[in-house]
């Protein structure tokens, strides 16, 4: 995913893009059968969710992403875009999505 002029995007060891607009070629990168090797794996179906969720998708569950990648990015971002009034506390990172993958740069 792109990061917009004037954005931070706070990659901290795990996926952070969340939901990908395949209209927009110039905002994402991608590969042609990326939805298709997730349907085959299993880890997608169209059917149950119209979007797509890359994290979600990709990063699987359980408690690895819950703090290790979680508290970084709110911290990042916490202190490059202020006025953002992100949740220090969530359930869970990847099924809950706290975080945008970029946010303003705010003074």
């Amino acid at each position: 995913q792109k990061v917009p002029d004037g954005h931070i995007a706070a990659v901290t060891n795990g996926f952070t893009i969340r939901e990908i607009d395949f209209q927009d070629p110039s905002s994402f990168l991608f590969s042609e059968n990326m939805v298709s090797e997730a349907v085959a794996a299993g880890f997608y179906h169209p059917s149950s969710s119209p979007s797509f969720d890359f994290t979600k998708v990709f990063g699987g569950g359980g408690s690895g992403p819950q703090y290790a990648v979680g508290r970084r990015m709110w911290r990042i971002y916490s202190l490059l875009s202020p006025l953002s009034d992100l949740p220090s506390i969530y359930e869970d990172y990847v099924a809950a999505s706290p975080y945008p993958a970029t946010l303003p740069v705010q003074p």
